[in-house]
């Protein structure tokens, strides 16, 4: 279900939680149409224009947008009526939305509601639900809730229905119904992104879960829970739980890559939360963080995103933050990058995965932005993610894309951000240099740089050491002839400076010699990116 509130997006990788308080901002407003019987109200649901200054925000078509989770209304999304009068229950009504019902890009609803006849004058109260699984029987008033677990991708959490809004109108005069009202966030959104920087293959992954010693105030289903609109209570709960779990699809996950656990849970009004734990269960395990987030100062509030983040190398779990040594959180789409610092410069040990759009070989220019993941054909970027070439050798740029549209630059630093996350930028030549004149001669620099072994580079890999733990991998390229090459055999990373009209500067290395490359190719190749720190 999707709808038109706003949430504030808080991150958990800090020592003390972020808190800004719940947003109210979806407005309803119910007018008298005239042209029907004087029964009839129309409701419009809408959002009012969004204010950058108070982003991180979100609506309710659960679509990530970094640390946002943009929220829309859709078709087929359900809206729970109920109506009393004096204490009493009068009616109620489920509204189905239609496409001829959503407007502004799905910020705004209209549809209208039948006022029941047992209310025949005086005032009345209206309550509105939207999220769970319809009432709980033809006379009751309570809304059925999901089943555990509450969790899943981001995309099954929203097919779930489990997150709820709801809100209230106290003393609607029937002679003429015009209010307005706001819907309030029942619960929050939890968001764990967990990240394999060991060089195997975590296998089986099926679960996370959050965990304490003492309660975590936030309710759970304990059999046939259900939600009353009227008095915004839960029934069928515990908020006894010392666990909040998130259940996956059993998952492999290899070298670098990522899974994103999603839940929602209500948490228990004006409680402070426990300190957290994690525990994932896998091949192997299960495996519990060595550290785990401070029990929070104020409570954990509603209409918020809250974000873990956390990695595993080898057996051993922890929770990071942006402030942990090594590893960089790049929160334009929550992926965790491996860091490593040579001479006085600090680089990402893995490859650039932004992938804001992604196109299949075809598709190139060499003066508009395009992203590849090799041997993807198609253009679901969410599906493209999914892929063990992204998670494993990142994102393929033409050098549109891995600038963002800048100008060439040789200096040290470039000053170029390019595609590279707030803080980091592309390098230019001169800091390719740089790197490579540290490393020592250029015929034997590369061997340095590559990742040893040939679970991804093709046998010899010569000369491999990965002395300084640049583990550079070999993720093929795309070529301005329309085609994916060389996987497994070569990698080929962009500079940020131009060598001739359509040609820029690169760096190469390959599985069968341990010299590193630089020459000039053309600006609608697709190359790999590595960033560094600013």
């Amino acid at each position: 279900m999707k709808t038109s509130a706003l949430i504030k997006a808080t991150v958990c990788y800090a020592a003390v939680l972020l808190l800004t308080g719940c947003i109210f901002d979806s407005l309803i407003n119910l007018e008298e149409d005239l042209s029907a019987t004087g029964r009839t109200i129309t409701i419009e649901v809408a959002v009012p224009d969004e204010n950058p200054q108070d982003a991180p925000q979100t609506r309710l078509s659960l679509e990530e947008d970094g640390l946002n989770i943009i929220m829309a209304w859709e078709a087929g999304d359900n809206i729970y009526l109920v109506f009393t009068q004096e204490g009493a229950i009068k009616g109620k009504q489920t509204v189905t939305l239609t496409t001829g019902n959503i407007s502004n890009e799905g910020k705004k609803a209209v549809f209208s509601l039948v006022i029941p006849e047992a209310i025949t004058e005086g005032t009345f109260n209206l309550y509105g639900v939207c999220g769970g699984e319809g009432f709980a029987g033809e006379e009751s008033y309570e809304l059925y809730l999901p089943e555990l677990p509450w969790s899943g991708t981001l995309a099954q959490v929203q097919n779930k229905k489990v997150s709820l809004l709801r809100f209230a109108v106290d003393n609607i005069n029937i002679a003429n119904p015009s209010v307005s009202a706001v819907f309030e966030h029942v619960g929050s959104l939890f968001h764990i992104a967990f990240k394999n920087s060991g060089s195997n293959t975590l296998m089986d992954i099926t679960k996370a879960e959050l965990t304490a010693a003492t309660a975590i105030q936030a309710y759970q289903n304990i059999g046939s829970a259900t939600y009353n609109p009227v008095t915004g209570e839960f029934y069928g709960v515990t908020t006894a739980g010392t666990s909040l779990p998130f259940v996956f699809t059993s998952t492999d996950l290899p070298m670098n890559g990522i899974l994103h656990f999603w839940g929602w849970h209500a948490p228990v009004a004006n409680q402070i939360w426990p300190a957290l734990s994690l525990q994932i269960t896998a091949d192997g395990g299960p495996y519990t963080s060595t550290n785990a987030r401070p029990a929070r100062i104020t409570a954990t509030a509603c209409g918020k995103a809250y974000h873990f983040y956390a990695v595993i190398n080898d057996a051993t779990l922890k929770f990071i933050d942006t402030d942990s040594e090594g590893y960089i959180i790049d929160t334009r789409d929550n992926n965790i990058y491996k860091t490593v610092t040579i001479d006085s410069q600090t680089w990402m040990a893995e490859n650039l995965k932004f992938l804001p759009s992604v196109s299949n070989h075809y598709e190139g220019s060499d003066s508009s932005p395009y992203y590849y993941v090799y041997d993807y054909q198609d253009g679901d970027v969410t599906e493209a993610k999914t892929k063990t070439n992204y998670q494993i050798y990142g994102v393929l740029y033409n050098w549109p894309a891995a600038m963002a549209g800048a100008s060439s630059s040789d200096t040290n630093p470039s000053g170029i951000q390019g595609a590279c996350p707030a803080g980091w930028h592309l390098p230019s030549d001169a800091e390719w240099t740089q790197l490579t004149n540290f490393l020592g001669i250029v015929s034997i620099a590369g061997g340095k740089m590559k990742e040893t072994g040939t679970n991804h580079w093709k046998y010899p890999n010569e000369g491999a050491t990965n002395e300084r733990g640049f583990t550079a991998l070999p993720g093929g390229y795309r070529s301005a002839y329309d085609y994916f090459y060389y996987i497994g055999e070569y990698g080929i990373w962009w500079s940020a400076t131009q060598g001739d009209y359509n040609s820029v500067y690169r760096r190469y290395l390959g599985y069968n010699y341990s010299d590193i490359g630089r020459n000039i190719d053309n600006k609608d190749d697709g190359y790999s990116v590595r960033c560094v720190k600013d």
